[in-house]
């Protein structure tokens, strides 16, 4: 199979994966979809991500992209925008921006079918780069921000300890305490979560849980389940949190290592990538110098 065959291959895999969403007519928008829009729009600093999120606007309010039904599928892709805190947290908004990447790369693949030379390649990997450009953003974002919440968790658990143990404050007065002292998505998430037990107190169960969720971590999970587990059974949330501590300070401690154990692997790459082209053009460099002057 030659590269014009398999160039025109993709294209058509692309096309169908893209004009599909473009079936049918617009619809109106809900309040809740416009804030998710500005929500999105505002969470995106690159230009790229503006164009292509501007473009998606319109197609998610095609009739296509409306009947799209949560799934197993579509809880994972939920879990995996809100850890990242990406698109909105919208499915929609992510598989709408999708959609036009996908229409992007495909035009760029059938640009390269009537190019020549480095052009074809030059065409053909900015098009695998838009088409996998959504999905490489939430993966970074979600990684970056459990790197946080793994650093941030346990020195948040160790202080809320510490204020509950002064017997000065309850549990949600010393949650907000420690989360104007404490920076990183924990205590914004902590802010996030006692803002909606004020505005409706019977949401506390969703709040704690949706907390554990949008940080995305098992162990955030974990902890604001134990907590809210404890303040329901009265147990005693001192010794409660105490044992958090404890096992998410070794959690972190154990990641640090296995970072740490990776640095030999990670100093020869780059040791090869950045001295073995130095030494290879040095040592090459006089040969072709005394044969130019034969």
């Amino acid at each position: 199979m030659n590269l014009s065959v398999l160039l025109w291959l993709v294209a058509i895999f692309l096309a169908l994966a893209a004009v599909w969403g473009f079936l049918g007519r617009l619809g109106d928008e809900t309040p809740e979809q416009i804030k998710a829009w500005e929500r999105a729009m505002g969470e995106e600093g690159s230009a790229v991500g503006r164009i292509l999120t501007s473009m998606a606007r319109p197609v998610s309010r095609l009739d296509a992209m409306q009947g799209i039904l949560p799934s197993r599928q579509y809880r994972f892709l939920r879990s995996r925008l809100i850890a990242a805190d990406k698109f909105g947290s919208d499915v929609d908004i992510f598989i709408s921006v999708q959609v036009v990447a996908l229409f992007i790369a495909a035009g760029l693949v059938v640009l390269a079918l009537f190019s020549k030379g480095i052009l074809v390649f030059g065409l053909g990997a900015l098009a695998l780069g838009i088409a996998g450009w959504p999905w490489n953003v939430v993966s970074k974002a979600a990684k970056k921000r459990a790197d946080e919440v793994t650093d941030s968790l346990p020195e948040f658990a160790e202080l809320l300890q510490m204020v509950i143990a002064s017997g000065a404050m309850g549990l949600e007065a010393a949650m907000g305490f420690t989360a104007d002292r404490v920076e990183g998505p924990v205590s914004d998430e902590v802010r996030n979560m006692l803002t909606i037990i004020r505005n409706n107190p019977s949401e506390e169960v969703a709040a704690y849980t949706l907390a554990g969720e949008r940080l995305g971590t098992p162990e955030a999970r974990t902890f604001f389940a134990s907590i809210l587990q404890a303040q329901i059974d009265g147990a005693k949330i001192l010794e409660n949190l105490a044992s958090q501590s404890r096992g998410l300070r070794q959690a972190a401690y154990q990641k640090q290592r296995a970072e740490i154990k990776k640095l030999p692997v990670k100093l020869v790459v780059m040791f090869g990538v950045h001295l073995f082209p130095l030494l290879f053009v040095v040592s090459l460099l006089p040969a072709f110098y005394s044969v130019a002057h034969i």
